[in-house]
């Protein structure tokens, strides 16, 4: 896509970075775009290697709210699901953990599922799986977006669980997926 563009007399881009925790391997596209002094804005995330204009929003403050919200509303066993290979996953699991920091309640490793871009489908469901068949179940789960949300929803289904009543779900970017399911 940034070849293509480079090939067209644009005025600006503006480019929403994908796997951002990692090197980019196209950072030469964006320094040919810097050469032909062709503007352009990262937005949500940014590629540090090249510290370009950028709009983001505060993700680990978000990561605090969402969790303090269950917090808040009584549950102590949160279940937090978040993706590594975007730095906005990496800044939202840290804004999780300091909100079970402030809040005083005991923090567990496995408390946390990770998964990149190309794991995603597979590994959420399969380690959730893990905790809902057993008796000591978590009431809540933080999921790094809405997309997420909705797959954790529909495994919940599938083990006859219904949300909110057993298990609250927080998502994170109010998509329109969030309108399109109850």
């Amino acid at each position: 896509c940034l070849q293509t563009m480079l090939s067209r007399n644009i005025d600006g881009l503006i480019v929403e970075p994908t796997k951002s925790s990692n090197y980019n391997p196209n950072i030469s596209y964006y320094l040919e775009l810097e050469q032909n002094n062709t503007p352009y804005l990262m937005i949500n995330q940014y590629y540090s290697q090249l510290m370009p204009p950028h709009i983001i929003m505060n993700d680990e403050n978000g990561g605090f709210i969402a969790t303090e919200h269950l917090i808040k509303l009584g549950h102590q066993k949160i279940i937090g699901i978040f993706k590594t290979d975007d730095l906005q996953g990496v800044n939202r699991m840290q804004g999780f953990i300091r909100a079970f920091r402030e809040h005083g309640l005991p923090f567990f490793p496995d408390m946390v599922i990770t998964y990149t871009t190309e794991d995603q489908h597979s590994k959420i469901v399969e380690q959730l799986k893990h905790f809902y068949t057993n008796e000591k179940m978590p009431t809540a789960i933080v999921c790094y977006n809405d997309q997420s949300a909705l797959s954790v929803i529909e495994m919940l289904r599938g083990l006859d669980l219904s949300v909110p009543e057993d298990v609250s779900i927080v998502g994170y970017d109010d998509s329109f997926l969030a309108e399109a399911t109850e």
